[in-house]
Protein backbone atom coordinates (compact mmCIF):
# COMPACT_ATOMS: atom_id res chain seq x y z
CA UNK A 1 0.00 0.00 0.00
CA UNK A 2 1.25 3.41 -0.97
CA UNK A 3 0.20 5.35 2.10
CA UNK A 4 2.18 3.72 4.50
CA UNK A 5 5.42 5.49 3.19
CA UNK A 6 3.53 8.77 3.67
CA UNK A 7 2.55 8.01 7.37
CA UNK A 8 6.53 6.64 8.23
CA UNK A 9 7.61 9.85 6.85
CA UNK A 10 5.16 11.73 9.15
CA UNK A 11 5.52 9.58 11.67
CA UNK A 12 9.71 9.90 12.09
CA UNK A 13 9.23 13.76 11.80
CA UNK A 14 7.01 13.64 14.50
CA UNK A 15 9.09 11.02 16.72
CA UNK A 16 12.27 13.46 16.56
CA UNK A 17 9.76 16.83 17.77
CA UNK A 18 9.79 17.17 21.92
CA UNK A 19 6.29 17.77 21.36
CA UNK A 20 5.03 14.52 20.75
CA UNK A 21 5.77 13.87 24.52
CA UNK A 22 5.80 16.97 25.92
CA UNK A 23 1.94 16.97 24.67
CA UNK A 24 0.78 13.85 26.81
CA UNK A 25 2.71 15.14 30.16
CA UNK A 26 0.48 19.37 29.66
CA UNK A 27 -2.42 17.12 29.23
CA UNK A 28 -2.08 14.91 32.23
CA UNK A 29 -0.73 17.64 34.18
CA UNK A 30 -3.48 19.66 33.05
CA UNK A 31 -6.24 17.25 33.98
CA UNK A 32 -4.93 16.62 37.39
CA UNK A 33 -4.42 19.66 38.30
CA UNK A 34 -8.13 20.64 37.86
CA UNK A 35 -9.22 17.49 39.63
CA UNK A 36 -7.35 18.43 42.55
CA UNK A 37 -8.08 22.04 42.59
CA UNK A 38 -12.23 20.63 42.41
CA UNK A 39 -11.27 17.98 44.78
CA UNK A 40 -9.97 20.15 47.16
CA UNK A 41 -12.41 23.08 46.86
CA UNK A 42 -15.30 20.60 47.57
CA UNK A 43 -13.81 18.85 49.94
CA UNK A 44 -13.51 21.52 52.27
CA UNK A 45 -17.55 22.00 51.90
CA UNK A 46 -18.25 18.72 53.19
CA UNK A 47 -20.28 17.15 50.42
CA UNK A 48 -21.38 13.79 49.80
CA UNK A 49 -18.52 11.43 47.65
CA UNK A 50 -21.11 10.93 45.44
CA UNK A 51 -21.53 14.33 44.94
CA UNK A 52 -17.44 14.87 44.85
CA UNK A 53 -17.22 12.25 41.79
CA UNK A 54 -20.01 14.25 40.00
CA UNK A 55 -18.34 17.36 40.69
CA UNK A 56 -14.71 16.36 39.65
CA UNK A 57 -16.43 14.82 36.43
CA UNK A 58 -17.65 17.62 35.16
CA UNK A 59 -14.65 19.79 35.62
CA UNK A 60 -12.57 17.40 34.29
CA UNK A 61 -14.79 16.26 30.97
CA UNK A 62 -14.97 19.82 30.67
CA UNK A 63 -11.45 20.17 30.77
CA UNK A 64 -11.17 17.21 28.30
CA UNK A 65 -13.15 18.18 25.88
CA UNK A 66 -11.65 21.81 25.95
CA UNK A 67 -8.15 20.35 25.20
CA UNK A 68 -9.83 18.04 22.21
CA UNK A 69 -11.56 20.73 20.84
CA UNK A 70 -8.34 22.93 20.86
CA UNK A 71 -6.15 19.72 19.57
CA UNK A 72 -6.84 20.96 15.59
CA UNK A 73 -5.79 24.28 16.20
CA UNK A 74 -2.33 23.41 17.30
CA UNK A 75 -1.84 19.90 15.63
CA UNK A 76 -3.28 19.88 11.84
CA UNK A 77 -4.35 23.59 11.37
CA UNK A 78 -0.80 24.30 9.59
CA UNK A 79 -0.14 20.85 8.03
CA UNK A 80 -0.83 21.05 4.43
CA UNK A 81 -0.22 24.95 4.47
CA UNK A 82 3.36 24.32 5.70
CA UNK A 83 4.23 21.58 2.89
CA UNK A 84 2.90 24.49 0.57
CA UNK A 85 5.19 27.33 1.64
CA UNK A 86 8.32 24.52 1.79
CA UNK A 87 7.67 23.79 -1.80
CA UNK A 88 7.19 20.25 -0.92
CA UNK A 89 4.00 19.44 -1.50
CA UNK A 90 4.60 19.16 -5.09
CA UNK A 91 7.44 17.11 -4.41
CA UNK A 92 5.31 14.76 -3.02
CA UNK A 93 2.74 14.26 -6.29
CA UNK A 94 6.09 13.83 -8.50
CA UNK A 95 5.43 10.56 -6.93
CA UNK A 96 2.68 7.98 -7.21
CA UNK A 97 0.65 9.64 -4.04
CA UNK A 98 -2.70 10.73 -4.89
CA UNK A 99 -4.22 13.89 -2.62
CA UNK A 100 -6.03 11.28 -0.41
CA UNK A 101 -3.05 9.18 0.32
CA UNK A 102 -1.37 12.47 1.41
CA UNK A 103 -4.20 13.90 3.57
CA UNK A 104 -4.67 10.47 5.19
CA UNK A 105 -0.70 10.62 6.17
CA UNK A 106 -0.89 14.09 7.57
CA UNK A 107 -4.06 13.12 9.69
CA UNK A 108 -2.46 10.05 11.11
CA UNK A 109 0.87 11.53 11.65
CA UNK A 110 -0.48 14.86 13.20
CA UNK A 111 -3.07 13.40 15.34
CA UNK A 112 -1.05 10.70 17.35
CA UNK A 113 0.75 13.20 20.20
CA UNK A 114 -3.02 14.39 20.34
CA UNK A 115 -4.25 10.70 20.80
CA UNK A 116 -1.66 9.97 23.16
CA UNK A 117 -2.89 13.21 25.14
CA UNK A 118 -6.76 11.80 25.42
CA UNK A 119 -5.60 8.35 26.25
CA UNK A 120 -3.79 10.03 29.25
CA UNK A 121 -6.79 12.02 30.49
CA UNK A 122 -9.60 8.93 30.23
CA UNK A 123 -7.99 7.11 32.97
CA UNK A 124 -8.00 10.07 34.92
CA UNK A 125 -11.89 10.09 34.38
CA UNK A 126 -11.96 6.69 35.86
CA UNK A 127 -11.08 8.43 39.55
CA UNK A 128 -14.72 10.20 39.70
CA UNK A 129 -16.09 6.53 38.92
CA UNK A 130 -14.65 5.34 41.54
CA UNK A 131 -15.96 8.11 43.33
CA UNK A 132 -19.08 7.34 42.79
CA UNK A 133 -21.71 9.28 41.31
CA UNK A 134 -20.81 8.44 37.60
CA UNK A 135 -22.19 5.26 35.79
CA UNK A 136 -20.65 3.24 33.63
CA UNK A 137 -22.74 4.54 30.70
CA UNK A 138 -21.83 7.81 31.39
CA UNK A 139 -17.81 7.57 31.67
CA UNK A 140 -18.33 5.47 27.94
CA UNK A 141 -20.41 8.22 26.40
CA UNK A 142 -18.23 10.71 27.74
CA UNK A 143 -14.74 8.85 26.33
CA UNK A 144 -17.13 8.25 23.35
CA UNK A 145 -17.78 12.29 22.98
CA UNK A 146 -14.53 12.95 24.04
CA UNK A 147 -12.90 10.92 20.49
CA UNK A 148 -15.42 12.58 18.61
CA UNK A 149 -14.11 16.01 18.69
CA UNK A 150 -10.83 14.98 18.58
CA UNK A 151 -11.20 13.67 15.43
CA UNK A 152 -13.79 16.49 14.32
CA UNK A 153 -11.20 19.13 15.39
CA UNK A 154 -8.17 17.23 13.61
CA UNK A 155 -10.89 16.58 10.70
CA UNK A 156 -11.50 20.54 10.63
CA UNK A 157 -8.02 21.38 11.24
CA UNK A 158 -6.56 19.78 8.20
CA UNK A 159 -9.75 21.24 6.01
CA UNK A 160 -8.40 24.75 6.82
CA UNK A 161 -5.04 24.08 6.15
CA UNK A 162 -5.78 22.85 2.42
CA UNK A 163 -8.29 26.16 2.14
CA UNK A 164 -5.27 28.46 2.32
CA UNK A 165 -1.39 28.93 2.59
CA UNK A 166 -0.85 31.44 5.63
CA UNK A 167 -0.54 30.07 8.87
CA UNK A 168 -2.49 32.30 10.91
CA UNK A 169 -5.44 32.16 8.25
CA UNK A 170 -5.63 28.70 8.68
CA UNK A 171 -5.81 28.73 12.29
CA UNK A 172 -8.44 31.54 12.57
CA UNK A 173 -10.37 29.31 10.01
CA UNK A 174 -9.59 26.05 12.11
CA UNK A 175 -10.70 28.31 15.37
CA UNK A 176 -14.10 29.32 13.22
CA UNK A 177 -14.47 25.82 11.92
CA UNK A 178 -14.08 24.47 15.31
CA UNK A 179 -16.06 27.18 17.52
CA UNK A 180 -19.10 27.38 15.25
CA UNK A 181 -20.54 23.69 16.08
CA UNK A 182 -19.16 23.59 19.43
CA UNK A 183 -20.75 26.90 20.18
Amino acid sequence: MILLPVIERELRMAARSRWTYRHRFLAASAVIGVTLLVFWNLQRTGIAPEALGTQIFEAVSLTALIVALLAGLFATADAISHERREGTLGLLYLTDLRSSHVLAGKLVALSIPSVFALATILPILGIPFLLGGVSPAELLRTCLVLSVALAFSLSAGLFASCLAQDDRVTRFLTFGLIAFPAA
